[in-house]
């Protein structure tokens, strides 16, 4: 992280809005995260690109796991080329239909 080798994109952020208790809480757990990753634009106009994956995943019944903001996340990671480092199961099922999404689980 010190070389800015992981980075987090605004749909992530998004996800992470969760953990924010209150008010007063939002700014330095923000800070946090910009001192702490480098950070990667998400990709432009992506739900066609979601709705496709989505349907793909139908085809194979698992589209009840993977929402819509991992889908974004998962296809801008694999715009930039990069590895998706992740704990959640629901990636895994994206990258069934998105063959070529580099990830690696750390949990």
């Amino acid at each position: 992280m010190a070389q800015g080798l992981v980075a987090i994109t605004s749909p992530v952020e998004s996800e992470l809005m969760v953990s924010v208790r209150a008010d007063r809480d939002y700014e330095p757990f923000f800070a946090v995260l910009k001192q702490t990753f480098a950070w990667c634009p998400p990709i432009d106009d992506p739900w066609r690109q979601v709705l496709a994956v989505q349907r793909d995943l139908i085809r194979i019944g698992h589209h009840r796991g993977p929402s819509p903001m991992d889908i974004v996340i998962a296809l801008t990671a694999a715009e930039q080329r990069l590895t998706l480092l992740h704990a959640d199961a629901d990636f895994a099922s994206v990258a069934k239909v998105r063959p070529g999404l580099a990830m690696i689980r750390i949990d």
